[in-house]
């Protein structure tokens, strides 16, 4: 199984489903390949504890993030509680605020339809489909973290 690492502030809302959540039960000849070089096993496992860095793969054997419904159907993301024990308090929170605001952008209604954009968009994406290059995604993730960012100064001036 493949795995890579990414900061928790440029993970993309597609990437949520892919972050390993069970990183304290991988051997470290597991993770060789994306340690960083000269660091310790013990020490890229803190940071992940921390949130500093996230495991990223294709199958997680035990997500860190899931969708979940609320009462009236609408899909959003959060932490997936057998993963907390997992986290700091403050990887936590880091992961619940990254969520919430892309769950905020979600449920924003789109072009003022009462329908969220998660339930609009959701039957109309092919995952196998969606395969970026490299210079692709990084303008993708630089586009969305300056969406967010907007998002973010907007919710804050409001307060």
């Amino acid at each position: 199984m493949g795995y890579s690492i990414i900061q928790i502030d440029h993970l993309m809302a597609y990437e949520f489903g892919q972050v390993e959540g069970d990183f304290l039960s991988l051997c470290e000849s597991d993770l060789k390949s994306v340690i960083p070089a000269r660091m310790l096993f013990q020490v890229f496992q803190e940071q992940l504890i921390n949130g500093y860095q996230a495991l990223l793969t294709d199958m997680p054997s035990l997500p860190l993030l899931i969708r979940d419904k609320d009462d009236t159907g609408n899909r959003y993301w959060r932490v997936n509680p057998d993963a907390e024990a997992n986290l700091a308090p403050l990887a936590r929170k880091a992961y619940t605020a990254r969520v919430e605001l892309v769950n905020h952008e979600l449920s924003s209604p789109v072009s003022g339809s009462t329908l969220n954009a998660s339930a609009s968009i959701e039957s109309y994406i092919d995952r196998e489909a969606v395969r970026l290059t490299l210079k692709e995604r990084l303008q993708k993730q630089r586009f969305e973290n300056h969406m967010l960012n907007e998002q973010a100064w907007e919710m804050l001036l409001k307060q």
